[in-house]
Parts: C-alpha cells; structure tokens; sequence
C-alpha cells in the first residue's frame, strides 16, 4: 500500500500543487485546510507523513504538531514544516515542537521529494526496529522462562540423587 501524506495549508492551491506532485510519485494524498481538520484526520486515520503550514487560522501549525505529539500512537508521525517563513525562529521552534524538516516555499520540487522520501524511510526503518525489538524480548522472555525452568529440574533431579549428611550443605 503507498505511503499516506496528509497536506496540511489554508492555501489551496499549495495544497493542489503539492498533491499533483506527489501523487505522480505514488503517494496517497489526503488535505486539511487548516489545523482542526488535520488533527481529525489523524485521529481518523494516521499519515505515514505530514506537510504542515505554520501560518494557518485557529491554529498555527506549531500548535498542531505539538498536539500530535500528544496523541498516543501518533508521536512517531514525521513532520515536515513547509512554510514562506525562513526565520531563525520559526526553525527553532519548529524542531522544539517536534518537526523533523523544515523547507521553504517557494520549494524545490527535486529537494522535497528528497526530504519526503528520507523521512518516509526513516520511519519504515523506525517501524522495523520496533518489531524487531519486540519480537527480540517476547523470545527474550520465553528464553527466561526456559532457564528457570531448566534451573527447576535441576534442583530436582541433584536433590534425589545426592542425600546430603546432616551437619553438611
């Protein structure tokens, strides 16, 4: 199944020019006009990635990412901020508040496709990890619980051979 980008931008023809792009690219292409919408959406159906705005009505998208952040299951969502602004300040806050990128409109078409495929990468590899850490302490445990038992029998088995004299240990 293709990856699933959530557009987030009160401009629409941002939103419009950025879904013709990447659904050439083969990504599922969902939009939200501003914050409230794009919160809703991931709690219906979370992104695989999100292009978030920061200068948008009701909420900023500082705003949105940090929420998200909040969201259980929803933490590990890599956010590109794309926004007009290239203050300082802005880069900052953005990484504060949980952003993983930061690119500039006007953007390059070459450059965010790069980014977006980093981050999309980045977060299969993150995924994999996870399983496998899982898969590792599930056997992990059942590796323990195959010692004790074993230790178990041991005891067992020395205990009814060997008839330890008292005074002995």
């Amino acid at each position: 199944m293709p990856d699933r980008i959530l557009i987030v931008d009160d401009d629409q023809d941002i939103r419009f020019v950025l879904s013709l792009l990447l659904k050439d690219e083969g990504y599922n292409i969902v939009e939200a006009q501003d914050g409230k919408e794009a919160l809703g959406r991931i709690r219906e159906q979370a992104p695989d990635l999100i292009l978030l705005d920061i200068s948008m009505p009701d909420l900023t998208g500082f705003e949105v990412c940090r929420q998200l952040k909040e969201i259980q299951d929803k933490t590990d969502i890599p956010v590109i901020f794309l926004t007009a602004s290239d203050q300082v300040e802005n880069k900052i806050k953005a990484f504060a508040v949980g952003g993983a990128d930061y690119v500039t409109k006007p953007f390059q078409k070459r450059e965010l496709l790069a980014r977006v495929k980093t981050h999309l990468r980045l977060e299969h590899l993150r995924q994999e990890m996870a399983q496998a850490n899982k898969t590792l302490c599930t056997r992990q445990a059942r590796l323990d619980e195959d010692v004790k038992s074993a230790a178990a029998i041991q005891r067992a088995l020395l205990l009814r051979r060997f008839q330890i004299s008292p005074g002995y240990r």
